[in-house]
Parts: structure tokens; sequence; C-alpha cells
């Protein structure tokens, strides 16, 4: 019965990131702006201040060229400078341009009014019922993570 339920969670995670990815690449075909995964790696530099490549390859689990293929193609349209190490000669690091954050910012606000208008559809019980989950199973992995289970 469990392994059951495991299925069906796993499924409905997967199927819902699918539709929002998929609600995300309707809007940017439209505009002609980026992918899914450019999106995510410009809110992901922005989160991290002066990213080094190696933890964007790190942050996606990809290899280190396709993260070098990732940005190059975010610092060819200008949401991102490359930023040579003081330090250390060989290590660049990335910070998200004025470009970047307005882009980003845009299509956060996006993404959010889309998934609003889903949630609008749930009682706020139903809402808080699904945060709380969510923010559960978060943690229960991120101590798991962390003790190495």
């Amino acid at each position: 019965m469990i392994d059951t339920k495991v299925e069906d969670l796993l499924s409905t995670i997967f199927s819902l990131r699918r539709l929002i990815v998929e609600e995300h690449r309707c809007g940017c075909q439209r505009d002609n702006t980026m992918t899914w995964l450019q999106l995510e790696a410009l809110r992901h530099i922005q989160t991290e201040e002066d990213i080094p490549m190696k933890k964007v390859a790190d942050f996606f689990h990809i290899t280190p060229p396709s993260a070098t293929a990732l940005v190059d193609n975010l610092a060819k349209a200008g949401m991102i400078k490359r930023i040579p190490d003081k330090k250390d000669r060989r290590l660049t690091k990335l910070i998200i341009t004025t470009k970047g954050k307005n882009f980003l910012e845009k299509g956060q606000k996006e993404i959010f009014i889309k998934v609003k208008k889903v949630l609008s559809c749930l009682t706020e019980n139903e809402q808080d019922q699904m945060l709380k989950i969510y923010q559960k199973i978060i943690n229960i992995f991120n101590q798991n993570i962390i003790k190495g289970l």
C-alpha cells in the first residue's frame, strides 16, 4: 500500500512540476525569452553572491561543461557577468546584471500570477495544509541529507 502512495506522490510532484514548466515555456515562446532552466539559474546566481561556476554545476547536478554552456547563453544575453576571482585566476565568479534582475523579476511575476490563479481554486485551509506538508517534506529531506541518510 505504501509503495503505491509513494509512486502516486512522486508522479503527482513530477506532473505538477512539468505543468508549471510547460506554462512558463508557453509564455517564453510568445516573446522568445529564456528557458525554465535559465530562469532558475538566474534565480540561483542572484541568491548566491559572486557564485563560482562549480556551484552552478553542483546546484543543478550537471557537469561543469554543461554549466558553462548554460552560463554562456546567459552571459551572451547580458543577464549575467563573469568576474575573474581576485585570489585565484583559474576561477570565475558570476553576478547577475540589472538586465538579468529585471528579466528574473518579470519571469517570477508571470509564474506567480499563473500559480496564484491555480491555487485560488483551493480553499485557504487547503492552501495552508499544502504549504505545511511541502515544508515538512523539505525539512525531512534536509535533515536526512545532513545526517547522510
